[in-house]
């Protein structure tokens, strides 16, 4: 029997106007996936692409379970996190994060906010050593677009470490592919 949890549901509509979802069942995301990913999103930042355009390329994955991509974009994020030596003696400010790094992309209402707020607060976590909960924190969200704030998350991450280290986002981005600890280097 299919997981609910772990499936993507599309919908059928048949002429009297009932829809059925259709489950389909996903799959493990692998180290080739970590890697195609990450360059998805690093490379879609370097060429400053929208955020928009980057979320459709990285739509490509929908088929990996919950939440690997999304753990995937916030694992990049702790590691621009660590270039920006975040600690309790050097804070970082995460205040104004959206207006100042995102201003095309204004969060509305509540329940962006919220969101938002998880894919952050997932960042922080991974960076400290702390593995979020994923499925408490956001597996249950009716619309599953953890990885679009996680994306969010790491666009912000970036500005800023760029501003608390004078570097270019763009050699931010390419430090980051080319780390060791990464799955593998990235080509961007």
């Amino acid at each position: 029997m299919l997981s609910l949890a772990s499936s993507v549901h599309e919908t059928i509509r048949f002429a009297h106007r009932v829809s059925v979802p259709l489950v389909r069942k996903q799959r493990p995301g692998t180290d080739e996936d970590r890697t195609a990913i990450a360059t998805v999103a690093l490379a879609g930042i370097v060429a400053e692409r929208d955020l928009d355009e980057i979320a459709v390329d990285l739509d490509t994955y929908r088929d990996i379970e919950f939440p690997f991509v999304a753990a995937t974009l916030v694992d990049l994020a702790a590691d621009v996190l660590e270039l920006a030596d975040a600690s309790r003696e050097h804070p970082l400010s995460f205040h104004n994060l959206n207006e100042w790094f995102l201003p095309d992309h204004e969060l509305r209402g509540n329940t962006a906010f919220q969101k938002h707020r998880v894919a952050i607060q997932a960042v922080v976590m991974t960076y400290a050593g702390i593995v979020p909960d994923y499925w408490a924190d956001a597996g249950w969200w009716q619309t599953q677009n953890l990885e679009w704030f996680a994306l969010r998350a790491l666009k912000n991450t970036l500005g800023v470490t760029a501003e608390r280290t004078g570097q270019p986002v763009n050699e931010l981005c390419h430090t980051i592919a080319n780390r060791p600890t990464s799955a593998s280097e990235l080509a961007l």
